[in-house]
């Protein structure tokens, strides 16, 4: 547990002009050190990582931050659940997915991760602990404060606790991937079949493939297979996520297909054709940058997740006022490193 340990760090960062920066599994780096780099207390959640509250009958679960995606669902399949994620393991931290804003090629079939959320435990220098949502499936309606942690990257307080909304294991799940993708073949697939876990593309090399992925009944992936044909045997790791930069985002659905015309060398675009979301990588981060041009032309939105210097932060330029007032509230002395804050001066 890190809980009780947090005052005394904000005391000591304090007293020797240090800032706090939380770290899970190290996966997300942002490249925001710039020209001189404050010196920095680094608060490790990856012990903080237990399995809090659990009921399956509700479909929630309640853990500390540091726990990861993948043990998260080691524990959840056994009663026939998850987490819908790039796969069932990963090493992300939920806090760190919470914080970094990372959703997955399942928002088109299973909502965005933000909404997973229910409720949180932050530690903020301004208020101390706070909670924000509820515990269970239903609650009252109202701004969500939860949202405001939502891809913050901690600059408004560090999450420590998580809960979340779950997902029934499918019944049967099969996948295909297919080439020279376009709206049309969108289309048709929406006509057998809604909502898809994945409808999308996956872009290497320049060259686009289809991807669609089923989650249900074994009689409709048997249907599937007539109009698609035979499923892919191998296991679905379509996407490596491996590249030291990364970038994620939404742009809207007609761009789509503009979009994975125009992704420049040396780039892996993954796009989610029902929802807009992608996420971009490369060893290359001018490259990205060209790439998070091109998505600003099409008025989609795109926000570092790792290895680059942010290139926007993540929310509308004109709430950047609204910014630096929560700023104020929430860390008044300016304890938590703030990586956004050259998008916003």
């Amino acid at each position: 547990m890190i809980d009780g340990d947090l005052n005394h760090l904000a005391q000591q960062a304090e007293r020797t002009g240090r800032q706090l920066k939380a770290l899970g599994s190290g996966l997300r780096p942002l490249n925001d050190e710039g020209p001189e780099p404050p010196v920095l207390s680094v608060v490790n959640f990856s012990e903080s990582s237990r399995l809090l509250a659990y009921a399956a009958d509700d479909l929630t679960v309640s853990v500390e931050a540091g726990m990861t995606v993948g043990a998260l669902n080691r524990e959840l399949m056994a009663h026939g659940q998850w987490i819908p994620g790039f796969d069932r393991g990963g090493n992300d931290t939920l806090g760190g997915l919470v914080a970094s804003g990372l959703d997955t090629p399942f928002r088109g079939g299973y909502g965005s991760l933000a909404h997973r959320v229910l409720a949180l435990q932050v530690w903020t220098p301004g208020f101390g602990f706070i909670r924000t949502g509820a515990p269970v499936v239903k609650n009252v309606a109202g701004y969500s404060l939860g949202r405001l942690f939502w891809g913050s990257r901690g600059v408004f307080g560090l999450i420590t606790q998580i809960t979340l909304k779950l997902a029934p294991l499918p019944e049967e799940e099969a996948w295909w991937m297919v080439s020279d993708i376009d709206s049309d073949w969108v289309a048709s697939l929406t006509q057998w079949a809604r909502p898809w876990a994945v409808l999308g593309s996956i872009t290497r090399r320049q060259r686009t493939e289809g991807i669609a992925v089923w989650h249900g009944r074994r009689a409709m992936v048997q249907h599937l297979a007539g109009n698609l044909g035979k499923a892919q045997d191998q296991p679905m790791n379509f996407f490596k996520g491996d590249k030291p930069c990364q970038l994620t985002g939404a742009v809207p659905l007609g761009a789509c297909q503009i979009l994975v015309k125009e992704v420049p060398a040396g780039v892996d675009l993954l796009m989610e054709w029902q929802s807009g979301w992608f996420v971009a990588e490369s060893l290359d981060p001018e490259a990205l940058q060209f790439l998070a041009q091109r998505i600003e032309v099409y008025a989609g939105v795109a926000v570092t997740l790792r290895g680059m210097p942010p290139i926007a932060a993540p929310f509308p330029k004109p709430m950047a006022t609204i910014y630096r007032r929560l700023r104020q509230h929430y860390d008044p002395r300016g304890i938590l490193v703030d990586p956004w804050q050259v998008c916003v001066s």
